[in-house]
């Protein structure tokens, strides 16, 4: 993955050592508004165990 030769390029102290895939965002799932802007508290509030 880019993150894994992301790290091989940089020092320790820089490298991303944890990082999850979130799963895709959709307007259906009332993530997203109408005009595809992020609705930011939905998805603090579904990720909170991640964040």
């Amino acid at each position: 993955m880019a993150v894994d030769e992301a790290n091989n390029a940089v020092s320790k102290a820089e490298a991303i050592p944890k990082y999850t895939i979130p799963p895709a965002r959709t307007e259906e799932g009332g993530q997203l508004t109408p005009s595809l802007k992020l609705k930011r508290n939905m998805v603090v509030r579904e990720a909170r165990v991640e964040i």
